[in-house]
């Protein structure tokens, strides 16, 4: 992920490590050269095989990326992590009560500090935009008969809106 504001960042695993969160990496390019930006150790629980997943960036003191540890293979979802880098350290950061992720759910920038997200709760999805650390649900179209699904929204350059994809699915 990567912007001219934020530069480029990556999430990935180290070939090679055991895959319990050790070998997960997330790099930042700055002048030049790759630097580390350290996950927290004990984000995996031990002996837990964990996937990196994605990266969304805002600014250098703005990236947020998902992992997945657990059962990261088969039809059981694992467990997801969530983390926010502000500049200088990782933190977690949860959604909101009774969400789970749609497509691992991470967050895009609105472009002013906040961010908006799409999750999955209770079989419809929900369109989210969180700003000043305070959760703001947003209204979906809705249509009788039918589930809202919503995509990953996308800012649209320059602006303070975005654009999301979206889908209604017979209930039946």
């Amino acid at each position: 992920s990567g912007s001219a504001a934020a530069g480029d960042w990556v999430i990935g695993q180290v070939p090679g490590l055991p895959q319990n969160g050790s070998q997960i990496r997330v790099l930042h390019y700055v002048n030049g050269a790759w630097k580390n930006a350290a996950l927290p150790k004990g984000i995996v629980p031990k002996g837990k095989p964990a996937l990196p997943l994605y990266i969304s960036t805002a600014t250098p003191k703005s990236v947020w990326i998902s992992l997945e540890y657990g059962a990261v293979a088969g039809p059981k979802p694992g467990t997801l992590v969530r983390l926010h880098w502000n500049g200088t350290t990782w933190s977690k950061f949860s959604l909101p009560a009774a969400a789970a992720a749609a497509g691992n759910g991470l967050p895009v920038t609105d472009g002013h500090g906040g961010y908006w997200v799409s999750e999955y709760a209770s079989g419809v999805d929900s369109l989210y935009h969180v700003t000043g650390g305070h959760w703001i649900k947003l209204p979906l179209p809705v249509k009788s008969g039918y589930k809202t699904y919503v995509g990953s929204p996308l800012v649209i350059p320059g602006t303070a809106s975005f654009i999301a994809n979206g889908s209604f699915v017979n209930a039946k």
